[in-house]
């Protein structure tokens, strides 16, 4: 096959050359302008032809996700009207979205979760699935975990940035932003740790809802049980009880009962 010579488009059927396509894992092709419709970190060389249709649908679905969602935004100037944007759902969710000059290019916003945030470590025994042939460990420490690596030109000069977020997902190995030289050193090493901070704010609220879900569960399930009692002592309706106990465990579950703080127990609210 010569050095120039065009392929087909496995989903389009458009003949391009070597510097508009990329090579799956199956062999064939895909064009740039299809690429576009999917998520704009996916490594498509990791997928099959099948495995990247999906990437595809699975990047419209997921947009979707974004409606009606608070984001806060941290944002880097990355210089020449250059904007990086980090936008978490606020509340300590677990959505997050990056938007770069490259993505913009893209069809659809790219959805994130900081759930899925992982490092490669194959020698752990706890590893709950394994991407590809490499196993994947549960998240500890975020301050080791994504990381900021300034990279040099052959005279040894700053030539940019790189920040990586290792990521759980087969399409997405790490998400790779990629900062020009032009950015402010200062900023972007405030835009790395703020980063980091999001992530450690997510895990720290997300270990304290758990706790108030626990102790939810345990008040309701002591007030479902005397609540029965009652019943049972009065001839009153016990299933009654009983469902309206469990429902409410449901709706704990869900994140419908939240519980309160101390000026909403104080005033009754």
């Amino acid at each position: 096959m010569a050095l120039f010579s065009k392929e087909p488009c496995a989903f389009c059927g458009k003949e391009v050359g070597m510097m508009s396509r990329s090579k799956m894992s199956s062999k064939d092709y895909v064009c740039d302008d299809c690429r576009k419709k999917g998520n704009p970190f996916a490594r498509v060389d990791h997928l099959t032809k099948d495995q990247v249709a999906e990437m595809f649908a699975r990047s419209e679905r997921d947009e979707k996700l974004l409606d009606g969602v608070e984001l806060n935004d941290e944002y880097l100037d990355a210089g020449r009207g250059r904007i990086i944007h980090f936008r978490s759902q606020k509340g300590g969710g677990d959505i997050f979205t990056i938007s770069t000059p490259e993505t913009q290019r893209y069809e659809h916003r790219p959805v994130f979760y900081f759930s899925s945030i992982r490092k490669w470590n194959p020698s752990e025994a706890f590893v709950e699935r394994s991407v590809g042939a490499a196993p994947r460990e549960a998240v500890c420490d975020y301050s080791t975990l994504i990381t900021l690596r300034e990279k040099l030109s052959a005279d040894k000069k700053n030539d940019g940035w790189e920040l990586r977020i290792p990521y759980f997902d087969a399409a997405v190995p790490e998400i790779l932003i990629k900062i020009p030289k032009e950015a402010d050193a200062d900023k972007v090493q405030r835009f790395y740790r703020n980063i980091c901070g999001k992530c450690d704010y997510r895990v720290s609220r997300g270990i304290q809802t758990a706790r108030d879900k626990e102790e939810l569960q345990a008040k309701n399930a002591c007030k479902t049980a005397n609540e029965a009692l009652k019943a049972a002592l009065k001839g009153g309706d016990v299933k009654e009880a009983l469902a309206e106990g469990l429902q409410k465990s449901i709706d704990i579950d869900q994140g419908k009962v939240r519980k309160k703080g101390f000026f909403a127990r104080l005033f009754g609210r």
